[in-house]
């Protein structure tokens, strides 16, 4: 499941996740119920809120696409992200992201293994999926979390929208087709 990152581009998405400037004054968790050192989201912060990257942050936007663009690789045009999670060292935290409106892209970076949890669709079933340096389609409606993870360092992009006009009904937790 998941289509892998170039070498390249994971390298410099993870040289850019590395700087402190990214991060800021930023010491703690920006979003309640998740158990993370750093989460920030760029580009629409809610459904009614202004489009918005900052400064410093526009390398990290820019290289996030380009990592969005190339996985979907034409398989899926419609697909629109208006946001950007960034999460620095993200733990378990089983949780909705009740404000999406239609399905999700996850990787992860660095040493760690990064597994992503989801709840199956009425199967009351987990699947378990690898997202280090590669993209999954994913429905975070679906109750999701991380696994405990071995490594040092674990970042992760989960690219989402929240436009009402991209609205899907959640249909299955995990897109298992979505592969090379």
């Amino acid at each position: 499941v998941g289509k892998p990152i170039r070498t390249e581009l994971t390298q410099a998405i993870l040289s850019e996740l590395r700087h402190d400037i990214i991060w800021g004054k930023q010491k703690k968790k920006s979003r309640k119920g998740v158990d993370s050192e750093c989460y920030m989201v760029l580009g629409k912060k809610a459904k009614d809120a202004p489009f918005q990257i900052k400064k410093h942050h526009e390398r990290l936007w820019e290289l996030a696409m380009a990592c969005l663009k190339e996985a979907l690789g034409g398989s899926d045009n419609s697909y629109s992200c208006t946001s950007l999670a960034v999460t620095k060292y993200f733990r378990g935290s089983p949780h909705l992201d009740r404000m999406d409106t239609t399905y999700q892209f996850a990787a992860s970076f660095g040493d760690a293994d990064g597994e992503l949890c989801i709840e199956r669709e009425g199967q009351h079933e987990i699947c378990i999926i690898s997202t280090r340096n590669k993209v999954v389609k994913v429905d975070g409606r679906f109750i999701h979390w991380v696994k405990d993870y071995t490594g040092k360092e674990r970042f992760s992009l989960i690219w989402f929208n929240l436009d009402l006009e991209a609205r899907t009904e959640p249909k299955r937790a995990v897109y298992e087709d979505f592969a090379p």
